[in-house]
């Protein structure tokens, strides 16, 4: 019997220990993917420690973070003035903006960061 009581496993139960219930919230992540709110509460707390970081923007430990997981997707972080450049942006990876840049408010930008980052390895291990 795996269960003694509502929400109470038994002792026998494979779900009664701690490393088996993390092991398969790992697995689920990695077959179904973060949920957009889960890669919105990453993005919202990088932000956050973005912004409390010293000097330039592109320097900050946070960005090579955030530019690390997009690397590990198969996107590429470009600024808003790469974006104009045409051969820059032919490529058939996604191009997302800077971290400082993101605005989880724009459903269509979040859902194209999510999309890109929802399986992201980095992303996976930090949430």
């Amino acid at each position: 019997v795996p269960f003694i009581g509502k929400d109470m496993p038994s002792t026998s139960s494979e779900f009664a220990q701690p490393d088996v219930a993390i092991g398969f919230t790992t697995l689920a992540f990695h077959y179904q993917g973060l949920r957009i709110e889960d890669v919105r509460d990453m993005l919202r707390e990088a932000q956050k420690r973005v912004e409390g970081e010293s000097g330039p923007m592109s320097e900050r430990p946070t960005m090579a973070v955030y530019k690390k997981w997009v690397e590990e997707s198969g996107g590429v972080v470009r600024t808003p003035a790469e974006l104009m450049n045409e051969e820059l942006t032919k490529g058939s990876e996604v191009n997302a903006p800077p971290l400082h840049q993101v605005q989880l408010e724009n459903p269509k930008q979040l859902a194209t960061i999510h999309e890109l980052l929802k399986h992201s390895p980095g992303l996976t291990a930090e949430s």
